[in-house]
């Protein structure tokens, strides 16, 4: 009965694991896309600002029927011209090798406002035009941090336990 706390430690310890991290942003493709001046513009990366190069979208209405296919460049993004008169949701799918796929959908009323391009300056364009709200721009959360590193303590924790109860049973 001297481990006794053990059997409460360990499923405490794989619950909080559980809660508190996140899923891995390692493999996972983060796709970001917006109508704006008459074309769909596309962004796309892995975790930590990695770029998703040379990848293949393709980007179909409501009904699954495709409208457009093409490739990310080196920075992982694509621009292409809405289709003359489309009134659908558009699903962008992005495919980044086996395994490694994302997507995003731009709802139908979003191509209403930009369907048709904004008056030309004579100003050079911005470098990065992504809304704010990109995924893609967002750094690393300090709480995943911390999760994770509570995490390997825990996990060496529990093992400690497991050496020493190992030990104390040995002749």
């Amino acid at each position: 009965m001297k481990y006794r706390h053990s059997f409460f430690l360990v499923p405490a310890l794989v619950l909080i694991s559980t809660v508190c991290t996140t899923q891995a942003l390692a493999h996972k493709v983060i796709v970001f896309a917006w109508p704006e001046d008459g074309q769909v513009h596309i962004e796309a990366g892995f975790g930590g600002k990695r770029p998703a190069k040379n990848c293949e979208i393709t980007a179909s209405d409501s009904a699954g029927t495709p409208v457009y296919k093409g490739t990310t460049d080196d920075l992982g993004r694509h621009s292409f011209a809405i289709p003359e008169g489309y009134a659908s949701d558009m699903t962008i799918v992005l495919k980044a090798g086996p395994g490694h796929k994302g997507s995003w959908t731009i709802a139908a009323d979003e191509f209403m406002d930009s369907q048709e391009p904004s008056p030309q300056s004579d100003a050079p364009a911005p470098k990065n035009t992504a809304p704010k709200n990109n995924p893609l721009n967002q750094g690393t959360d300090p709480m995943k941090i911390i999760a994770g590193i509570a995490v390997i303590f825990g996990l060496a924790y529990v093992a400690r336990r497991f050496r020493a109860k190992k030990n104390t049973e040995q002749p």
